[in-house]
């Protein structure tokens, strides 16, 4: 902003300003104090220099210009990490990125790096960006997450927290998904030398069916029989009964990386 005034430190209403920014050009009017204003949004950081000219049209005052500068930095930021699910399969960390007066970021991009796969390059659009991660198997998994900046803010490394003991962020700790395994038979009761079709079914943590898993199936704590699942998680035996009596049955699954047994 700025005033205009003649000789005689009269103000100049309503007269043409010319007011260069780095290499362009406004052209502002002052008002009836003789002051002019302009909102300039500035795109880069460095020294800008800001020069207003006035060339009188009437030739009753003669061609006056003056400049000023400003320097432009950008803004901090402060990236936070925390695990918002650490199951395998559905591990997935949250990205909190603020400025260094704790407003949310949502421009520019976080690049996600998981030890063994492609690095991750997503928008900032919201106050916390949730990232899934593609782990299958339980243990510690090395994962780092940096703010890149953009032409308003600078770029911060993802932190565990935001008070003086916060470190970067490096790994989440993955555990094994639990499981649901049933089974059953298809009456009560059977005759000696007929058969029993025992059945169940083995799930996911969301419902979903584990394939090609091995069944091992007891009876009275004895026989063990190992049968598979089908590709929507169901496992069927067919035991042809020898004696009389009570059964018991029991359905055991070991687990692997992903599932607990």
């Amino acid at each position: 902003y700025g005033t205009l005034k003649d000789g005689l430190e009269h103000v100049m209403a309503n007269r043409e300003i010319t007011l260069a920014i780095d290499s362009l050009a406004y052209v502002l009017s002052t008002d009836e104090n003789g002051r002019y204003e302009y909102n300039y949004t500035t795109v880069k950081e460095g020294t800008v220099t800001a020069t207003a000219t006035f060339i009188s049209a009437y030739g009753t005052v003669g061609t006056t210009s003056n400049e000023t500068s400003f320097d432009v930095s950008k803004l901090d930021t402060t990236t936070v990490v925390t695990v918002a699910n650490n199951t395998v399969g559905f591990v997935t960390i949250n990205v909190n990125v603020t400025d260094q007066r704790s407003r949310p970021v949502t421009s520019g991009n976080i690049k996600v790096s998981v030890e063994g796969q492609d690095d991750q390059v997503i928008p900032v659009s919201g106050s916390i960006v949730p990232v899934k991660i593609d782990v299958e198997q339980e243990g510690d998994v090395k994962v780092t997450v940096e703010y890149l900046g953009d032409y308003k803010y600078n770029p911060s490394t993802g932190m565990n927290g935001t008070d003086a003991d916060s470190e970067p962020f490096t790994n989440v700790t993955t555990q094994k998904q639990n499981v649901n395994l049933t089974v059953g038979t298809v009456r009560d009761h059977a005759y000696v030398t007929t058969v029993m079709i025992i059945e169940g079914d083995l799930r996911n943590a969301t419902g979903y069916g584990i394939a090609d898993a091995d069944i091992i199936l007891t009876f009275d704590n004895q026989d063990p029989v190992t049968v598979k699942t089908l590709a929507n998680g169901h496992y069927r035996y067919e035991r042809l009964l020898h004696i009389s009596g009570d059964v018991e049955v029991d359905a055991i699954y070991g687990g692997n990386d992903t599932y607990n047994g």
